[in-house]
């Protein structure tokens, strides 16, 4: 299933394999948005 899809049923809570791994690597440490892993 893919989430980035904008699929209009149970699918929108399943990311894929490669989906995950790219929101992790943009939150990581020196990422673009790791920022947003500091706020509250």
């Amino acid at each position: 299933m893919n989430y980035m899809a904008l699929a209009r049923d149970e699918s929108l809570l399943m990311f894929s394999r490669g989906q995950k791994e790219a929101v992790w690597k943009v939150l990581e440490q020196g990422g673009e948005r790791h920022s947003l892993m500091q706020s509250r």
